[in-house]
């Protein structure tokens, strides 16, 4: 049977690793605003490339993911008959 503290060890990491990639985005976000008026910010901010910028720094989450599901797998014993 998987050990559920394994899987919860693994789910902690993971949802750490988004809240620290979420707070990181929106501190640089806020950052670079330099006094630009709330119309030159958003366009700023729609230019980005969200798409690149949540990969870059999400990807550990993935490679976190694939290791997590691994280690249970390993840990799965079959039935014996």
């Amino acid at each position: 049977m998987a050990d559920q503290k394994k899987i919860d060890k693994s789910a902690e990491k993971i949802s750490g690793i988004y809240k620290k990639g979420i707070e990181e985005i929106v501190d640089t976000l806020l950052d670079n605003r330099n006094g630009a008026t709330d119309k030159e910010f958003t366009a700023g901010v729609v230019s980005l490339d969200m798409k690149e910028i949540l990969k870059s720094k999400f990807k550990n989450i993935e490679q976190e993911y694939i290791k997590s599901h691994i280690d249970v797998l390993k840990d799965i014993k079959p039935p014996v008959k």
